[in-house]
């Protein structure tokens, strides 16, 4: 979900979430992010402006 406007993302955001998803995995300095992070943010979703949601809450 885009954070800025609460629609979905776009189709770029998409790319740009997924593909730094390797900084992620490979120098494994996303858990880090994300455990010190207010919104429990991985790095691809602070760089693409999005937050996942949970729609069973």
């Amino acid at each position: 979900m885009n954070k800025t406007n609460n629609k979905d993302i776009s189709g770029t955001q998409a790319f740009v979430r997924f593909g730094m998803g390797i900084f992620d995995c490979i120098f494994m300095i996303g858990l880090l992010v994300a455990s010190t992070n207010n919104n429990k943010q991985r790095i691809g979703d602070l760089v693409a402006d999005s937050v996942v949601i949970d729609i069973n809450k």
